[in-house]
């Protein structure tokens, strides 16, 4: 049981270390850039810009079936108090759970052919990720294991 909690913390860290935001983007800014455009009858690729709260979590582990239970509930404290704030800037807000903690991290991002490198205290971290106007999916891999993580923007 200890190894699946240290492991899930292990990976969860690895992905942390490189989120986080300067200043969290103004929604309704966002929303009205992308309405008028519309309205324009501009055609507009989806963008990371905004704020996104995360709805699903694979770590990519086969989980022991007597650990199952706690595993479910801490991947649920995770989800629910997961989200990513993405400015026009290039900055980035990450909020999160953490083993019973609420954590928050500020730093830069950029795009390049469906990677996503975020970079935090210097630290850059790479991720592969498609977006759509409703979702943002990440995938990396560490030590063998693919973890996948998916948001809905709000």
């Amino acid at each position: 049981m200890n190894k699946t909690i240290f492991a899930f913390a292990i990976i969860a860290s690895m992905f942390l270390v490189s989120c986080g935001t300067k200043e969290e983007n103004n929604n309704n800014e966002t929303e009205q850039s992308v309405e008028e455009k519309q309205n324009r009858n501009e055609v507009t690729e989806p963008t990371l810009v905004g704020t996104w709260q995360q709805t699903n979590l694979d770590m990519g582990v086969e989980i022991p079936a007597d650990e199952q239970a706690m595993f479910d509930k801490t991947k649920q404290e995770t989800i629910d108090n997961t989200e990513y704030v993405f400015g026009k800037d290039g900055s980035f807000k990450l909020k999160t759970w953490m083993l019973g903690t609420i954590v928050k991290y500020e730093g830069t991002y950029s795009v390049d052919n469906g990677t996503l490198i975020t970079t935090l205290d210097g630290e850059d971290t790479s991720f592969n990720y498609t977006v759509s106007d409703s979702e943002f999916v990440t995938t990396q891999e560490y030590q063998g294991a693919i973890m996948k993580m998916t948001f809905t923007r709000k």
